[in-house]
């Protein structure tokens, strides 16, 4: 699949028109950047519901 996309996206022979291979790649830019952005605020959760077991909480004397 990706040969296909990165070969219509790049070559010229086949025929496709100049605005469509933009939107294309695009469109595969932005997934890529919607990705990164979905998997950053995933761990970010994560790391915020699962406190370090080996950290006790404070306790005041």
């Amino acid at each position: 699949m990706w040969n296909f996309l990165l070969g219509f996206l790049f070559a010229r022979a086949t025929g496709a028109s100049r605005i469509i291979r933009a939107l294309l790649l695009l469109l595969l830019l932005g997934s890529i950047i919607a990705g990164l952005i979905y998997a950053f605020a995933v761990f970010h959760t994560v790391n915020q519901r699962s406190p370090s077991p080996h950290v006790h909480a404070h306790s005041s004397q």
